[in-house]
């Protein structure tokens, strides 16, 4: 998101046009930044829909607010969850949706479809407002679940300066995707540039056979002259 709050915030969605997302027959299919468009901006989300032959996919990459200190802390975090269910609602022509968050929430004390026990923290008032929020939408974390972790594999992704570690940084699937070949794992040898130890990136490897989408929308070229226009 380009218009960040006073220097501060901002998301970033990085689409590799150089790896291919899919395979038909013996071809190699590569998403174009045709393929992408934006849907919703602002300093803490960003919602993207990319509309590739044979994928179409909602991706959303938000910044959840902390929720700690006072009430009206609390009560402003109840809200921004509640705002970033409504942009999904308001969503013309719903696609599966991709869910990469720094949720500053902890979530594992409690399961469910969307949340496993695996690296279980006490589900605090910020992850109990993401854990409604992943079941209204039917998301899930892969990462929560012991059968999709890397084995032996740390659940972390977040140190605070007090040197406390937590797992603040999910991706979220739709939940029935998690029958396919699905992997997660901490990262730890992408780099973040920072000048401490702060975030980890939480990774995923997901394999599907079938398609995601078949509907491909091309975009119609404009039938009217714009220089006629004053």
């Amino acid at each position: 998101t380009s218009g960040s709050d006073k220097g501060k915030f901002g998301c970033e969605l990085w689409v590799s046009t150089q790896l291919p997302y899919a395979q038909s027959d013996d071809k190699q299919l590569f998403l174009q930044p045709q393929h992408v468009t934006v849907q919703h901006s602002d300093p803490r989300c960003l919602l993207v829909k990319i509309n590739a032959p044979y994928f179409v996919l909602d991706v959303l990459v938000a910044h959840a607010k902390h929720g700690t200190g006072n009430q009206d802390a609390v009560d402003d975090m109840k809200q921004w969850w509640q705002d970033l269910g409504n942009i999904l609602k308001s969503r013309r022509n719903p696609a599966p949706l991709l869910a990469l968050m720094d949720g500053n929430a902890h979530v594992g004390s409690y399961t469910s479809d969307s949340v496993g026990g695996w690296g279980a923290e006490t589900e605090c008032i910020a992850g109990k407002q993401m854990h409604q929020f992943l079941v209204e939408f039917g998301l899930a974390i892969p990462a929560t679940f012991a059968e999709q972790q890397e084995v032996g594999g740390e659940t972390h992704t977040f140190t605070s300066s007090y040197g406390t570690k937590h797992r603040n940084d999910y991706v979220a699937i739709p939940a029935e995707w998690r029958t396919a070949a699905c992997t997660t794992w901490v990262d730890k040898d992408i780099s973040l540039v920072t000048y401490k130890e702060d975030h980890e990136v939480s990774s995923m490897l997901l394999q599907m056979d079938a398609n995601i989408a078949t509907t491909f929308c091309k975009r119609r070229q404009p039938f009217f002259d714009k220089h006629k226009f004053k």
